[in-house]
Order: C-alpha cells, then structure tokens, then sequence
C-alpha cells in the first residue's frame, strides 16, 4: 500500500457532470428515452435553489492526490464511456 493510512481520495473521472447530464447518459446507456427535463425556473419554483444546483451543477473533483500517490487511473475516462460496460455487467 502507498497510501498514509486514514487518507480520504476522491474516486472519480475527469468528465465532470451534473446529476440531469449523468441521468441522460444512463437513458442512452439503456437505450430507453431520456426522461423529460424541466426548465430551471420550474426546477427552482418546484423544488428549490439546492435541487436546482444539484441538478445543473458539474461535480468538480480533483483526481490528482489519487494519481500521484497511488497511481490510480480510472479503467473507463469517463461515465460515458462506463456505464454501458457497467449496466450490462448488471443484466440490464
């Protein structure tokens, strides 16, 4: 192990999406259609400033720490290119 123990990495791609990005994506991956959007001013009338964000927010994560001290690369680069591997892993 190369790690100090106890240390916290954050495991992700270099594509970041926003929760809406990442539920069309899993639409196409499944080959269903993509589930029908809102616009942002009924998002935030309905459900709020924190539900807008999270749905049109990108996650920013820094991959870095886990490449340099671990080496870690992620085996697909990005959700777009994963999921389809991952869901018919899954049966679906």
């Amino acid at each position: 192990e190369k790690g100090a123990t106890g240390k916290i990495f954050n495991v992700v791609d270099e594509d970041p999406l926003t929760a809406g990005q990442f539920v069309e994506e899993t639409a196409r991956a499944l080959g269903v259609p993509k589930p029908r959007g809102i616009s942002r001013a009924e998002a935030l009338r309905e459900r709020g400033q924190v539900f807008l964000e999270a749905l049109t927010t990108p996650a920013h994560l820094d991959v870095g720490p886990i490449r340099r001290e671990l080496g870690w690369r992620p085996r697909y680069p990005s959700v777009r290119e994963g999921l389809p591997p991952l869901l018919r892993s899954l049966g679906s």
